[in-house]
């Protein structure tokens, strides 16, 4: 994940942050920022509950952590960035 941040192209962290202040003030902005957070979680913790159960009826010699990885690999940034 955090490699998908490094190489995501998002704006400048000031734009991002007056975007995210103006959300701040109104209540119906804040609630969808919420409800995006909630939902990129979702998505995260449904790919890596899907890889741990893989993982555990897989044979091969990957260890768990490889498989973590791989699999937050495979979300990347344009999958992150659908959900929020």
């Amino acid at each position: 994940m955090l490699e998908a941040w490094r190489l995501s192209d998002t704006p400048t962290d000031e734009s991002v942050r007056a975007r995210l202040r103006l959300a701040a003030g109104h209540p119906a902005l804040r609630a969808r920022v919420w409800e995006n957070n909630r939902r990129t979680e979702e998505a995260i913790v449904e790919a890596l509950t899907a890889a741990l159960l893989d993982w555990a009826e897989d044979q091969s010699d990957e260890s768990l952590g490889d498989r973590i990885v791989r699999t937050l690999g495979v979300l990347g940034v344009d999958e992150l960035m659908k959900v929020t």
